[in-house]
């Protein structure tokens, strides 16, 4: 699921060809999908309650797209000759974003993942630079939260490494997700960049070491494996 800020970014760019090929060649099937961009037109007026409620809505927006698009793999996994049991989420950024925020939907049993299949869930959530929104409060994973490993900078100044709050509404990055599924007794990864920025999102053919033990343990031996590792 590509970055762009939910003001740009497609499917095809480029610059993602680089790992795509990379995981292509190492056997794994990618599939890179589109979703509505919905701070597009959204004004640069700074953070606002405005600013809030349409990033709230751009993420939804995407969530839902992706859900659209998980049920079309689910339903096509035949023609298209894939493991529809084993879907695995990677974002970058927005698509980080995008990914955690489904996940967190499906884990809580939110109405909206009813789109999937009952039962479904991802086999693994991989997110390069994310965050989840709430207006819950402290974000919390359900009981059957999927596999997860965190890729951030400490230094990330575009999604935030630790969280942003106020009162209940929190936008909660990977260090804060990570305190709170140390809480809650949940096995995941993080690996934390010391002082790398925004960069992460876009660093995922530099940083295989990191991410094929997640996919080879954690996804396919489903091992459930606990790291926190700074890098």
């Amino acid at each position: 699921i590509f970055g762009g800020g939910f003001k740009d970014g497609a499917r095809d760019r480029q610059a993602h060809r680089v790992w795509f090929n990379d995981m292509l060649e190492l056997g794994y099937n990618v599939v890179s999908i589109d979703y509505r961009l919905g701070l597009k037109d959204a004004s640069d007026a700074g953070v606002n309650k405005k600013f809030i409620r349409q990033l709230e809505n751009a993420i939804d927006l995407a969530v839902e797209d992706l859900f659209s698009a998980t049920l079309f793999l689910i339903e096509n996994s035949d023609e298209l000759n894939i493991d529809a049991d084993n879907l695995v989420l990677a974002g970058a950024s927005a698509g980080a974003i995008t990914a955690l925020q489904a996940e967190w939907y499906i884990s809580n049993s939110s109405p909206k993942a009813s789109i999937l299949p009952r039962g479904f869930n991802y086999s693994g959530v991989m997110a390069f630079s994310g965050a989840v929104f709430s207006r819950k409060g402290k974000v919390r994973f359900g009981a059957n939260m999927c596999p997860t490993a965190l890729f951030h900078g400490t230094a990330d100044t575009m999604v935030p490494y630790d969280k942003i709050s106020f009162l209940r509404l929190h936008f909660d990055g990977s260090n804060q997700l990570a305190k709170q599924l140390v809480k809650d007794g949940k096995s995941f990864r993080i690996y934390r960049y010391t002082g790398n920025g925004h960069e992460i999102s876009v660093a995922m053919p530099h940083i295989m070491d990191q991410i094929l033990p997640f996919l080879e343990e954690d996804v396919i031996k489903k091992a459930g494996s606990s790291v926190d590792a700074t890098v």
